[in-house]
């Protein structure tokens, strides 16, 4: 597995081919003074799944977030008991595959 570290200072997250399935792991570094809340990832494309570690919340790339090539954009949001943060709007991309199966 491929692993892409974002942080505020990113703009760009290439996602990989279309088709591609759990091939990468967008590790997007934790809103530093916040704890006790919840992290969620919106995006235009589809509606991944991510996880919390330690420092990262990390979104493996699904061949749901995979399924057409083109641009899309996607927002890291923490929401904690009396406000929201939000990461800067990242552009992502799907290339196109001369194959499509998500199936290896």
């Amino acid at each position: 597995m491929r692993y892409l570290y974002v942080d505020e200072n990113s703009t760009f997250i290439p996602l990989g081919r279309v088709g591609e399935n759990n091939a990468l792991c967008v590790a997007f570094k934790k809103f530093k003074d916040f704890e006790g809340g919840t992290y969620s990832l919106v995006c235009n494309s589809s509606s991944p799944t991510i996880t919390e570690g330690e420092e990262y919340v990390n979104w493996i790339v699904t061949s749901e977030d995979t399924a057409t090539a083109g641009d899309g954009r996607c927002q890291l949001v923490y929401t904690g008991e009396d406000f929201i943060a939000k990461s800067p709007v990242y552009r992502t991309e799907v290339y196109e595959s001369l194959q499509s199966s998500d199936t290896p």
